[in-house]
């Protein structure tokens, strides 16, 4: 099995302070890019292929879920891994991750 040399997470968030948080917690390991809206991430992602995104659930306009069915349709980002970010804490959002087709969520 070739193992990938690829360190760069995509993280897409509207919060700014999400964005810098999340930076500032992956930034000594890894490659970081943040995106700060569903049209900054597809722009990105049409030319790069990180090696996991980090997907804000609420976003304003089309949401994470939205952004993931975008995603896949990237010919090169069939098989990104994708986890979710979100403040929810019900059971409908936990499951919803999985049926879209995310990893996990934090």
């Amino acid at each position: 099995m070739l193992v990938s040399q690829n360190k760069t997470v995509l993280i897409v968030d509207d919060d700014r302070m999400n964005l810098k948080f999340a930076e500032h917690m992956l930034s000594s390991t890894y490659d970081v890019v943040m995106a700060n809206s569903y049209e900054d991430a597809l722009d990105y992602l049409s030319k790069e292929l990180p090696a996991l995104a980090l997907l804000d659930v609420h976003m304003p306009g089309k949401n994470g879920f939205e952004l993931l069915a975008e995603i896949r349709k990237i010919k090169h980002c069939n098989e990104l891994p994708v986890v979710f970010l979100t403040a929810d804490s019900d059971r409908e959002t936990e499951v919803r991750v999985f049926q879209e087709g995310g990893l996990d969520y934090i």
